[in-house]
């Protein structure tokens, strides 16, 4: 058994989707209308600095754990992937729009850290002369990560996909597998 204060400093890599679409049609006829739909694909990526106490329950070869704790994170990259797709039926046929991909940094309209605090289970191994171990952690974000300075301004992603980002914080769970020499 024991407690034990661990610092793991970290790279990562996050990604959420979400999509939109927009129907036009005419008021007159409404089999003429064009629709257009937008798949959006955000990465974002940082140096992460966690901090944990963790209690390892059994003592032995074999020492499953808790763990609680906080988390720093410094932002590295950030971009957003735009896939536009659309069906032209106003002009008299079903045309398909021509697929376009748009491709952004970002990193201005993301707040340049994160943090929060975390807590978790886990177990390590030994393995002779080394020790693997899993850990299932959940991570939540304490701050609104958009940088609302930045929400309106005109860029490609409002005129071009008329994609104005809402406030998020970034709240996920980690699984980790761990190899120690």
């Amino acid at each position: 058994r024991g407690l034990s204060v661990n610092l793991l400093p970290s790279y990562a890599s996050y990604r959420y989707d979400y999509g939109n679409s927009f129907r036009w049609y005419d008021s007159e006829d409404a089999n003429k209308q064009v629709i257009t739909t937008y798949n959006i694909a955000s990465r974002l990526q940082y140096v992460e600095l966690p901090i944990g106490v963790k209690y390892e329950i059994l003592s032995g070869p074999f020492k499953p754990y808790v763990l609680i704790g906080g988390y720093y994170s410094i932002l590295v990259d950030a971009l957003k992937k735009v896939n536009t797709t659309g069906i032209d039926q106003a002009s008299g046929a079903d045309s398909e729009i021509s697929v376009t991909e748009l491709s952004v940094g970002v990193d201005d309209r993301i707040k340049p850290s994160n943090y929060g605090i975390l807590g978790g289970i886990g177990f390590t191994q030994n393995l002779g002369n080394a020790r693997a171990g899993l850990e299932v952690n959940y991570r939540h974000g304490l701050p609104n990560l958009d940088n609302g300075e930045m929400k309106f301004i005109d860029n490609q992603l409002i005129t071009g996909t008329y994609d104005v980002p809402d406030d998020f914080s970034m709240n996920n769970l980690s699984i980790i597998f761990q190899v120690i020499i």
